[in-house]
């Protein structure tokens, strides 16, 4: 951290964390390229739509109907699944726990997590990581 200050300084302007992208960011970008693939369609091809395009419209409403489309087009038919930002595990979650004293081992954070958690949350725990500081003050 203080090398990025230095930077900071050296550059004269501040410099924004940036985590990956979620899913529903990459959807959202997803979405915004597939609109601009929309307004390209030649008007000649419209017509060979309009009838599917009308049931659908009047079975689920326009709003519905064309995020439904969208979702097809996009390829996102199904719920998005949390991924870990550590492991990138399917189904996981990235927390950063933050302590006041130091921490040399994984066992430390497990023995914290077991006095305020369930058992079988604190078993389904994967991939966890020491945070490098000096000393070590989180996982």
């Amino acid at each position: 951290l203080p090398l990025v200050r230095q930077i900071e300084r050296r550059i004269k302007q501040p410099l924004a964390p940036l985590s990956c992208p979620q899913p529903a960011d990459i959807v959202k970008a997803n979405a915004r390229d597939i609109k601009v693939s929309v307004e390209a369609v030649h008007p000649e091809v419209l017509p060979l739509f309009e009838a599917t395009a009308e049931e659908m419209i009047e079975e689920m409403g326009p709003v519905k109907a064309l995020c439904a489309a969208l979702a097809v087009i996009g390829g996102q038919t199904a719920p998005l699944e949390t991924r870990s930002m550590l492991s990138s595990l399917d189904g996981f979650a990235t927390f950063i726990l933050t302590t006041s004293q130091p921490l040399h081992e994984t066992r430390g954070v497990f023995q914290v997590l077991r006095r305020v958690l369930p058992q079988d949350a604190v078993s389904s725990i994967r991939g966890l990581r020491l945070v490098q500081g000096s000393p070590p003050m989180g996982a």
